[in-house]
């Protein structure tokens, strides 16, 4: 029986209260509608949205077969 594809996941750069960026998945990928899913964060947002645009590189990851 051949698995089904998953869309691959979503990730996405958030202004945290302490004035750090976090990376978060968005929330159409979210388990629970009430719990967000944080993956890190950062003091730098260019840097954190360079690794949000990486993460959301389907070239990035490799397959596993």
């Amino acid at each position: 029986m051949a698995k089904k594809k998953r869309k691959p996941f979503k990730w996405e750069c958030k202004e945290l209260e302490d004035g750090r960026w976090g990376i978060f998945l968005c929330e159409e990928f979210w388990r629970w509608a009430d719990k967000p899913v944080m993956y890190g964060a950062g003091k730098n947002r260019d840097s954190v949205q360079s690794t949000v645009d990486r993460m959301n590189d389907p070239n990035y990851w490799a397959e596993d077969d």
